[in-house]
């Protein structure tokens, strides 16, 4: 709460406080008394909190971060591959490393780059469909994330583009304006 002279938090303690409410935090101020409402997000049932824009689509984010994370580790490995060699007595000692390197190998040797059979996984693709997906559970288009935003576009182009986010921007209007006294 905010009153004349001090900003206190009040936090939830079930060993503690009255009811198991207890002080958290308690700051002076000189700015008089501020008058203010909390509005809460769309209510969770059993929980103190609201449901947040992206509550549903953190998964996803993560999942996507993960992606970036995999397709930075198979760039490392391409610039660095390795190299399986058959057929060597010395093994891999004394052969000579870098471009147009020469192998002189036995006479059934081989040596071939460790690489995915087939076609590998699209990385692309798959991250593609991550982004859509959040984009899809937020309701919010590429736009609103900020790509994809043509040039030439006029407002009301950008408007009906926004689509997403305006009805997100309405909604929390709705729920502050009925939380008011």
């Amino acid at each position: 709460y905010w009153d004349r002279h001090w900003y206190v938090r009040l936090s939830g303690n079930p060993k503690k406080g009255v009811n198991g409410i207890v002080e958290d935090k308690r700051l002076a101020h000189k700015t008089g008394e501020i008058l203010f409402e909390e509005c809460h997000n769309i209510p969770i049932p059993d929980q103190q909190r609201g449901q947040g824009d992206v509550d549903h689509v953190l998964g996803l984010n993560e999942s996507l971060n993960e992606g970036m994370s995999d397709q930075a580790d198979v760039l490392a490995y391409m610039a660095n591959p390795i190299v399986v060699v058959r057929g060597s007595r010395s093994g891999t000692k004394g052969l000579t490393w870098g471009p147009r390197a020469i192998w002189d190998l036995e006479r059934d040797g081989s040596a071939e780059i460790l690489t995915w059979a087939g076609a590998p996984p699209t990385f692309e693709a798959h991250l593609l469909r991550l982004m859509q997906g959040i984009e899809d559970g937020t309701g919010l288009s590429s736009p609103a994330f900020g790509r994809e935003i043509p040039s030439g576009v006029s407002g009301e182009a950008v408007r009906s583009i926004l689509a997403g986010y305006n009805t997100r921007v309405g909604t929390k209007q709705q729920l502050m304006a009925m939380s008011l006294p």
